[in-house]
């Protein structure tokens, strides 16, 4: 806050300064929080990941400034692992330097204790590369919860949430983190933590978006560890569910609502673990409607789903597919439903 003042009140003062901030972009949205963005003209430079070079240089020469060498092709090594493990999901091909900065600190600080100079394959092996040492980082990094048990399983709820089906990372949104934690109170402090801690990284520029991701692939092996069959298949159902509304949203057809009664099954398991919004609740009611499940859920289930939508200001566009293009039951069901949950006292002309 001190320095956020401190640089709106002296370009204030100074409205004819030209200013250069060195962010970390992990950090840059705060500045769309406070009032310094009004005084940049959006001349923005983000540094891309380092190449194979100037990576192998970041390794070796602040090492040497300190006394200490890489046996040689080490430091090859490293960035060939480290590249190996973005190179699933990204493409800019480069290496990220918190996750050189991890592996090298890990090596430097295994060498004092060892009173060496020269930083070894062999060492670099007995610590199990850098899969390993980025794997143990996370243990290390989760003791900043140490002691409050409800902050440490939140912590590791929201680093599960961002694993897919497939065991690669998965952006999430603010909203789905919100589903991971019981307090949404310390969900702001427990999301500042892990990417203090370079776990998790925010990916997205919109405030009223927010999106995260973990850092690293090699985090997937650790965080797997703590995954149930349960959460397994919450993460499947979740996907699944995105990728459902995706299409109908899309293309707005019957064919796009679920009809798959296992899934509709899992949906009524899971209903109070997936994350709710108006649009995924009327879609959720609607594909029960269209595919007549509603005689099929129990009642308690039925009940739950149109509660969910009271009030929602999403029902038209789903429940108007099904009047419009549906006959008999499922026709009239849709157009009942739609009736009580909108307030509606009379149906409209473009529905008889």
């Amino acid at each position: 806050t001190k320095f956020k003042d401190g640089i709106n009140n002296f370009l204030h003062d100074n409205p004819n300064t030209k200013l250069i901030l060195s962010i970390r972009e992990d950090f840059y949205y705060m500045i769309g929080k406070s009032g310094i963005i009004q005084y940049l003209d959006k001349n923005d430079y983000f540094l891309p990941p380092l190449p194979h070079s100037s990576a192998v240089d970041a390794i070796v020469k602040p090492a040497e400034r300190f006394g200490f060498s890489f046996e040689e092709g080490l430091p090859e090594e490293i960035v060939a692992d480290l590249k190996q493990g973005e190179i699933i999901t990204d493409n800019n091909h480069g290496i990220d330097p918190s996750q050189l900065q991890i592996v090298c600190d890990k090596l430097y600080q295994e060498s004092v204790i060892n009173k060496v100079k020269i930083i070894t394959r062999e060492l670099y092996l007995r610590l199990g590369k850098a899969e390993e040492i980025l794997a143990k980082y996370i243990e290390d990094s989760l003791g900043v919860f140490k002691g409050n048990e409800y902050e440490l399983s939140s912590a590791k709820e929201i680093l599960k949430s961002m694993v897919s089906s497939k065991n690669t990372r998965k952006p999430v949104t603010k909203d789905i983190l919100k589903g991971c934690v019981k307090d949404t109170k310390n969900l702001d402090h427990i999301v500042k933590s892990l990417i203090e801690a370079r776990l998790i990284r925010r990916i997205s520029g919109d405030l009223h978006c927010e999106s995260y991701e973990l850092t690293h692939e090699y985090i997937i092996k650790k965080i797997n560890e703590w995954m149930d069959m349960d959460t397994l298949n919450l993460n499947k159902l979740r996907e699944m569910l995105d990728n459902e509304l995706l299409r109908w949203q899309k293309y707005s057809v019957l064919n796009n609502f679920i009809s798959d009664e296992e899934m509709i099954r899992e949906l009524n398991t899971y209903k109070e673990r997936i994350i709710h919004n108006d649009d995924i609740d009327a879609y959720i009611l609607a594909s029960l409607v269209n595919s007549n499940m509603l005689d099929k859920v129990s009642i308690n289930d039925t009940k739950y789903w149109i509660c969910k939508c009271k009030n929602s200001k999403n029902i038209d566009k789903y429940f108007e597919c099904i009047i419009k293009n549906r006959k008999g039951y499922a026709r009239n069901c849709a157009l009942f439903l739609w009736l009580a949950l909108t307030n509606k006292n009379n149906v409209p002309d473009y529905y008889r």
